[in-house]
Protein backbone atom coordinates (compact mmCIF):
# COMPACT_ATOMS: atom_id res chain seq x y z
CA UNK A 1 0.00 0.00 0.00
CA UNK A 2 1.53 3.32 -0.95
CA UNK A 3 0.57 6.70 -0.08
CA UNK A 4 1.40 10.15 -2.80
CA UNK A 5 4.44 12.30 -1.99
CA UNK A 6 2.06 15.16 -1.74
CA UNK A 7 0.86 13.63 1.93
CA UNK A 8 4.37 13.52 3.49
CA UNK A 9 5.11 17.17 1.99
CA UNK A 10 1.97 18.55 4.13
CA UNK A 11 3.38 16.63 6.53
CA UNK A 12 7.17 17.70 6.64
CA UNK A 13 5.37 21.58 6.91
CA UNK A 14 3.20 20.70 9.84
CA UNK A 15 5.86 19.71 11.59
CA UNK A 16 7.77 22.66 10.75
CA UNK A 17 5.58 24.45 11.80
CA UNK A 18 6.16 22.30 15.51
CA UNK A 19 9.78 23.81 15.27
CA UNK A 20 11.53 20.44 13.78
CA UNK A 21 14.37 21.16 11.15
CA UNK A 22 13.32 20.71 7.32
CA UNK A 23 17.00 18.66 6.96
CA UNK A 24 16.17 17.00 10.00
CA UNK A 25 12.82 15.61 8.71
CA UNK A 26 14.10 14.75 5.45
CA UNK A 27 16.87 12.39 7.17
CA UNK A 28 14.00 10.47 9.06
CA UNK A 29 12.05 9.59 5.66
CA UNK A 30 15.81 8.99 4.38
CA UNK A 31 15.58 11.56 2.05
CA UNK A 32 17.82 13.75 -0.26
CA UNK A 33 17.92 17.10 0.05
CA UNK A 34 17.39 17.38 -4.34
CA UNK A 35 14.63 14.28 -3.81
CA UNK A 36 11.67 15.86 -5.68
CA UNK A 37 8.77 14.50 -2.74
CA UNK A 38 5.77 15.50 -4.13
CA UNK A 39 6.46 13.31 -7.61
CA UNK A 40 6.85 10.36 -5.43
CA UNK A 41 4.91 7.75 -4.05
CA UNK A 42 5.91 5.98 -0.44
CA UNK A 43 4.68 2.88 1.01
CA UNK A 44 2.15 3.93 3.68
CA UNK A 45 5.11 2.06 6.55
CA UNK A 46 7.80 4.82 5.65
CA UNK A 47 5.74 7.86 6.12
CA UNK A 48 5.03 6.60 9.69
CA UNK A 49 8.22 7.84 11.73
CA UNK A 50 6.76 11.61 10.56
CA UNK A 51 3.31 10.44 12.12
CA UNK A 52 4.75 8.78 15.57
CA UNK A 53 6.90 12.46 15.65
CA UNK A 54 3.50 14.25 14.95
CA UNK A 55 1.36 12.33 17.46
CA UNK A 56 4.57 13.02 19.90
CA UNK A 57 4.25 17.09 19.44
CA UNK A 58 1.06 17.57 18.49
CA UNK A 59 -0.88 14.46 20.38
CA UNK A 60 -4.74 13.32 19.33
CA UNK A 61 -5.01 16.03 17.03
CA UNK A 62 -2.42 15.46 14.58
CA UNK A 63 -4.75 14.31 12.06
CA UNK A 64 -6.62 17.61 12.58
CA UNK A 65 -3.79 19.94 11.90
CA UNK A 66 -2.72 18.34 8.22
CA UNK A 67 -6.49 18.37 7.59
CA UNK A 68 -6.30 22.18 8.23
CA UNK A 69 -2.89 22.80 6.30
CA UNK A 70 -3.60 20.95 3.31
CA UNK A 71 -4.38 22.88 0.51
CA UNK A 72 -5.19 22.07 -3.31
CA UNK A 73 -1.74 22.12 -4.37
CA UNK A 74 -1.23 18.95 -1.89
CA UNK A 75 -4.05 16.97 -3.97
CA UNK A 76 -1.67 16.96 -6.89
CA UNK A 77 -3.11 15.52 -10.34
CA UNK A 78 -6.37 14.69 -8.10
CA UNK A 79 -6.42 18.45 -7.14
CA UNK A 80 -6.93 19.75 -10.54
CA UNK A 81 -9.83 17.66 -11.55
CA UNK A 82 -11.54 18.40 -8.25
CA UNK A 83 -10.69 22.18 -8.80
CA UNK A 84 -12.79 22.05 -12.27
CA UNK A 85 -15.74 20.04 -11.48
CA UNK A 86 -19.04 21.12 -11.63
CA UNK A 87 -20.59 20.89 -8.56
CA UNK A 88 -20.54 18.48 -5.19
CA UNK A 89 -21.51 15.25 -7.09
CA UNK A 90 -18.91 15.00 -9.54
CA UNK A 91 -16.25 16.37 -6.59
CA UNK A 92 -17.71 12.93 -4.73
CA UNK A 93 -17.39 11.35 -8.21
CA UNK A 94 -13.89 12.19 -8.92
CA UNK A 95 -13.01 11.42 -5.00
CA UNK A 96 -14.08 7.93 -5.32
CA UNK A 97 -12.57 6.77 -8.59
CA UNK A 98 -9.24 8.36 -8.30
CA UNK A 99 -8.58 8.03 -4.66
CA UNK A 100 -5.88 6.03 -5.46
CA UNK A 101 -3.75 8.47 -7.07
CA UNK A 102 -3.61 9.66 -3.82
CA UNK A 103 -3.44 6.67 -1.97
CA UNK A 104 -4.13 2.61 -1.84
CA UNK A 105 -4.92 2.18 1.80
CA UNK A 106 -7.80 3.49 2.18
CA UNK A 107 -10.78 2.10 0.59
CA UNK A 108 -13.74 4.47 -0.52
CA UNK A 109 -17.25 4.31 -1.29
CA UNK A 110 -20.31 5.66 -1.41
CA UNK A 111 -24.59 4.38 -0.66
CA UNK A 112 -27.43 5.31 -0.13
CA UNK A 113 -28.46 3.76 3.04
CA UNK A 114 -31.70 5.97 4.22
CA UNK A 115 -34.24 8.14 2.26
CA UNK A 116 -32.71 11.63 0.86
CA UNK A 117 -29.58 10.70 2.93
CA UNK A 118 -26.09 9.23 1.25
CA UNK A 119 -22.90 7.91 2.92
CA UNK A 120 -19.19 9.08 1.96
CA UNK A 121 -17.26 6.00 4.06
CA UNK A 122 -13.69 5.72 4.46
CA UNK A 123 -12.47 1.93 5.17
CA UNK A 124 -9.04 0.45 5.62
CA UNK A 125 -7.88 -1.29 2.64
CA UNK A 126 -6.07 -3.91 5.04
CA UNK A 127 -7.43 -5.43 8.05
CA UNK A 128 -4.37 -4.06 10.38
CA UNK A 129 -6.31 -0.23 11.06
CA UNK A 130 -4.41 2.55 10.48
CA UNK A 131 -4.41 5.02 13.48
CA UNK A 132 -7.53 7.34 13.67
CA UNK A 133 -5.59 10.35 13.19
CA UNK A 134 -4.14 9.08 9.67
CA UNK A 135 -7.80 9.02 8.46
CA UNK A 136 -9.04 12.25 9.95
CA UNK A 137 -6.39 13.98 8.03
CA UNK A 138 -7.54 12.75 5.06
CA UNK A 139 -10.76 12.84 5.07
CA UNK A 140 -11.25 16.59 6.74
CA UNK A 141 -8.58 17.43 4.09
CA UNK A 142 -11.52 16.14 2.14
CA UNK A 143 -14.05 18.12 3.43
CA UNK A 144 -12.03 21.22 3.94
CA UNK A 145 -11.86 21.15 0.02
CA UNK A 146 -15.63 20.94 -0.75
CA UNK A 147 -16.23 23.46 1.70
CA UNK A 148 -13.49 25.83 -0.02
CA UNK A 149 -15.16 24.75 -3.47
CA UNK A 150 -18.80 25.19 -2.81
CA UNK A 151 -18.87 27.54 0.46
CA UNK A 152 -22.72 27.88 0.75
CA UNK A 153 -22.53 24.07 1.47
CA UNK A 154 -23.41 23.10 4.86
CA UNK A 155 -22.74 19.29 4.81
CA UNK A 156 -22.28 16.98 6.04
CA UNK A 157 -25.55 16.19 8.65
CA UNK A 158 -23.44 13.56 10.44
CA UNK A 159 -20.02 12.64 10.85
CA UNK A 160 -18.86 9.39 12.20
CA UNK A 161 -15.49 8.71 13.61
CA UNK A 162 -13.06 6.44 15.05
CA UNK A 163 -11.75 7.80 18.25
CA UNK A 164 -13.56 7.93 21.51
CA UNK A 165 -15.48 10.76 22.32
CA UNK A 166 -12.70 13.12 23.87
CA UNK A 167 -12.86 15.62 27.05
CA UNK A 168 -12.88 19.00 24.45
CA UNK A 169 -14.49 17.95 20.98
CA UNK A 170 -14.51 21.66 19.87
CA UNK A 171 -10.90 20.73 17.51
CA UNK A 172 -13.11 18.37 15.73
CA UNK A 173 -15.46 20.34 15.57
CA UNK A 174 -14.13 22.85 13.92
CA UNK A 175 -13.20 20.78 11.08
CA UNK A 176 -15.72 18.03 10.77
CA UNK A 177 -18.82 19.85 11.97
CA UNK A 178 -21.38 20.21 14.83
CA UNK A 179 -22.72 16.90 14.13
CA UNK A 180 -20.62 14.19 15.82
CA UNK A 181 -20.42 10.38 16.25
CA UNK A 182 -17.94 8.96 18.31
CA UNK A 183 -16.46 4.86 18.40
CA UNK A 184 -16.89 3.56 14.93
CA UNK A 185 -14.91 1.38 13.22
CA UNK A 186 -14.56 3.91 10.23
CA UNK A 187 -15.16 7.40 9.24
CA UNK A 188 -18.40 8.29 7.28
CA UNK A 189 -19.86 11.50 6.07
CA UNK A 190 -23.51 11.62 5.78
CA UNK A 191 -24.88 13.90 3.57
CA UNK A 192 -28.24 15.43 1.89
CA UNK A 193 -28.64 13.49 -1.66
CA UNK A 194 -29.88 17.27 -2.90
CA UNK A 195 -26.32 18.74 -1.84
CA UNK A 196 -24.78 16.84 -4.75
CA UNK A 197 -26.37 19.15 -6.95
CA UNK A 198 -24.50 22.46 -5.34
CA UNK A 199 -22.98 24.19 -7.67
CA UNK A 200 -19.32 25.08 -8.02
CA UNK A 201 -19.07 28.54 -8.38
CA UNK A 202 -17.08 29.55 -11.75
CA UNK A 203 -16.98 25.69 -13.32
CA UNK A 204 -16.16 24.49 -16.44
CA UNK A 205 -17.19 21.83 -18.43
CA UNK A 206 -14.54 21.74 -21.19
CA UNK A 207 -11.39 22.34 -18.73
CA UNK A 208 -13.65 19.65 -16.57
CA UNK A 209 -13.32 16.99 -19.30
CA UNK A 210 -9.83 18.03 -20.18
CA UNK A 211 -9.09 17.27 -16.14
CA UNK A 212 -10.62 13.78 -15.92
CA UNK A 213 -9.21 12.31 -19.28
CA UNK A 214 -6.18 13.23 -17.68
CA UNK A 215 -6.86 11.54 -14.74
CA UNK A 216 -7.74 8.85 -16.40
CA UNK A 217 -4.47 8.25 -17.95
CA UNK A 218 -2.86 8.72 -14.47
CA UNK A 219 -5.21 6.05 -13.28
CA UNK A 220 -4.24 3.86 -15.96
CA UNK A 221 -0.43 4.20 -16.08
CA UNK A 222 -0.93 3.64 -11.93
CA UNK A 223 -3.12 0.55 -12.78
CA UNK A 224 0.07 -0.76 -15.09
CA UNK A 225 2.37 -0.73 -11.97
CA UNK A 226 -0.24 -1.77 -9.27
CA UNK A 227 -2.23 -4.42 -10.80
CA UNK A 228 -1.30 -7.26 -8.26
CA UNK A 229 -2.03 -4.71 -5.57
CA UNK A 230 -5.15 -3.76 -6.93
CA UNK A 231 -5.95 -7.56 -6.76
CA UNK A 232 -4.75 -8.06 -3.52
CA UNK A 233 -7.00 -5.43 -1.99
CA UNK A 234 -9.70 -6.94 -4.38
CA UNK A 235 -9.31 -10.20 -2.40
CA UNK A 236 -9.09 -8.76 1.44
CA UNK A 237 -12.43 -6.89 1.05
CA UNK A 238 -14.04 -9.97 -1.20
CA UNK A 239 -13.07 -13.07 1.13
CA UNK A 240 -15.54 -14.35 3.03
CA UNK A 241 -18.13 -12.16 1.53
CA UNK A 242 -19.26 -14.56 -1.47
CA UNK A 243 -17.49 -16.66 -4.38
CA UNK A 244 -14.18 -15.67 -4.72
CA UNK A 245 -12.93 -16.53 -8.29
CA UNK A 246 -11.13 -14.30 -10.85
CA UNK A 247 -14.24 -13.68 -12.52
CA UNK A 248 -15.56 -12.06 -9.23
CA UNK A 249 -12.68 -10.21 -8.67
CA UNK A 250 -12.39 -9.19 -12.26
CA UNK A 251 -15.84 -7.82 -12.25
CA UNK A 252 -14.62 -5.50 -9.20
CA UNK A 253 -11.80 -4.28 -10.78
CA UNK A 254 -14.42 -3.77 -14.39
CA UNK A 255 -12.96 -6.35 -16.35
CA UNK A 256 -13.25 -9.75 -17.49
CA UNK A 257 -11.94 -12.92 -16.36
CA UNK A 258 -9.42 -13.49 -19.01
CA UNK A 259 -8.20 -9.85 -19.31
CA UNK A 260 -7.04 -9.60 -15.80
CA UNK A 261 -5.50 -13.89 -16.31
CA UNK A 262 -3.78 -12.47 -19.22
CA UNK A 263 -1.97 -9.55 -17.56
CA UNK A 264 -1.79 -11.10 -13.97
CA UNK A 265 0.43 -13.57 -16.27
CA UNK A 266 2.23 -11.41 -17.95
CA UNK A 267 3.19 -9.59 -14.58
CA UNK A 268 4.36 -13.09 -13.59
CA UNK A 269 2.04 -13.81 -10.85
CA UNK A 270 -1.07 -15.67 -11.38
CA UNK A 271 -4.12 -15.37 -9.60
CA UNK A 272 -4.60 -18.69 -7.91
CA UNK A 273 -0.69 -17.55 -5.88
CA UNK A 274 -2.29 -13.61 -5.39
CA UNK A 275 -5.51 -15.85 -3.35
CA UNK A 276 -2.95 -18.52 -1.51
CA UNK A 277 -1.00 -15.40 -0.44
CA UNK A 278 -3.43 -12.82 0.72
CA UNK A 279 -5.45 -15.97 2.26
CA UNK A 280 -2.59 -16.05 4.28
CA UNK A 281 -1.53 -12.73 5.02
CA UNK A 282 -4.83 -12.79 6.83
CA UNK A 283 -4.72 -16.05 8.30
CA UNK A 284 -1.48 -14.96 9.99
CA UNK A 285 -3.30 -11.38 11.35
CA UNK A 286 -6.39 -13.03 12.61
CA UNK A 287 -4.67 -15.74 14.36
CA UNK A 288 -2.22 -12.93 15.92
CA UNK A 289 -5.02 -10.23 16.58
CA UNK A 290 -8.13 -11.75 16.79
CA UNK A 291 -10.03 -14.05 19.23
CA UNK A 292 -12.15 -15.13 16.23
CA UNK A 293 -12.03 -19.01 16.59
CA UNK A 294 -10.77 -21.37 13.43
CA UNK A 295 -14.10 -21.71 11.90
CA UNK A 296 -14.81 -18.17 11.84
CA UNK A 297 -11.66 -17.75 10.15
CA UNK A 298 -11.76 -20.16 7.54
CA UNK A 299 -14.58 -18.97 6.80
CA UNK A 300 -13.72 -15.33 6.83
CA UNK A 301 -11.18 -16.55 4.25
CA UNK A 302 -13.34 -18.22 2.10
CA UNK A 303 -12.68 -21.64 2.94
CA UNK A 304 -16.11 -23.90 2.60
CA UNK A 305 -14.52 -26.54 5.51
CA UNK A 306 -12.18 -26.11 8.56
CA UNK A 307 -10.04 -28.46 7.42
CA UNK A 308 -8.97 -27.24 4.22
CA UNK A 309 -7.79 -24.05 5.61
CA UNK A 310 -5.85 -25.67 8.10
CA UNK A 311 -4.42 -28.06 5.73
CA UNK A 312 -3.42 -25.10 3.45
CA UNK A 313 -2.24 -23.52 6.14
CA UNK A 314 0.07 -26.18 7.59
CA UNK A 315 1.37 -26.40 4.07
CA UNK A 316 2.49 -22.45 3.84
CA UNK A 317 3.78 -22.41 7.64
CA UNK A 318 4.90 -25.68 8.99
CA UNK A 319 2.45 -25.74 11.94
CA UNK A 320 -1.55 -25.72 12.66
CA UNK A 321 -3.69 -22.28 13.27
CA UNK A 322 -3.97 -22.87 16.77
CA UNK A 323 0.10 -23.93 17.11
CA UNK A 324 0.84 -20.80 15.32
CA UNK A 325 -1.72 -18.51 17.52
CA UNK A 326 -0.65 -20.38 20.98
CA UNK A 327 2.97 -18.76 19.24
CA UNK A 328 2.11 -15.58 18.45
CA UNK A 329 0.39 -15.16 22.27
CA UNK A 330 3.80 -16.37 23.47
CA UNK A 331 5.81 -13.88 21.60
CA UNK A 332 3.56 -10.93 22.38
Amino acid sequence: MHIHGSWVVALIEVLEATGCAHAELMALMQLGEHDDVAQMRFPVHRIEPLWQLADERIGAQAGLQVAAHFRPQHWAQLGLGLLSSRNLGEIIERMTVFSRLMTDALFISMTAESPGTLTFRTRFAFPQPLEASRVEAYVGASLALVKMLIPQLTMPLRVDLMRSAPADAAPWQAIFGEHLHWGHECVALHIAADDLQAAVPGADATIAAMHQAFLQRQLSELDDHDLVAQVRQALRHHLGKAATNIDTIAARLNTSGRTLQRRLQNAGVPFRDLLQQVRQELAQHYLSNTHLSLGDIAEQLGYRHHSNFAHAFRETNGCTPLQYRQQAQAAA
